[in-house]
């Protein structure tokens, strides 16, 4: 092929990769379906899958005060709970993880979802958010 002719289609390549590029926008992490966190100003519920486990835990994002005393985790698999843990909120940072197998004979597939429930000082559900749901 002629330097001409080559120097031309190599440019208009790149260019159209480039194009894509801008276009295709930042790949996340997280998705619908993959677990991951979810983006909340409060508390950030999560979920994973590691070998025949899911995982769930949370962030607390915002200082806790009297609105947000205690927070419930739970794991909500193929639409029914299996698992909870209770938490004193006393700082910001990462609580749990509590886990759940999911290995089953023969094999199924399954969802999962972690919920976070925030009471307050009084005892009263402040608010509740869910985490992505994890598929296997």
């Amino acid at each position: 092929m002629s330097r001409k002719i080559a120097q031309p289609l190599i440019v208009a390549f790149l260019a159209i990769i480039g194009l894509l590029g801008v276009a295709a926008g930042p790949v996340h992490a997280t998705s619908v379906l993959n677990g991951g966190c979810t983006d909340h100003p409060n508390t950030e519920p999560c979920i994973s899958k590691s070998g025949n486990f899911i995982y769930a835990d949370f962030y607390q994002i915002k200082t806790p005060d009297a609105s947000m005393r205690t927070a419930i985790l739970k794991i909500i698999k193929n639409g029914r709970e299996v698992g909870r843990a209770s938490y004193t909120l006393t700082r910001t940072g990462r609580y749990g993880p509590i886990s759940n197998n999911v290995a089953t004979l023969p094999p199924t597939n399954g969802s999962a979802y972690s919920r976070v429930e925030v009471y307050t000082s009084t005892g009263s559900l402040h608010y509740a958010v869910n985490s992505p749901t994890q598929t296997w």
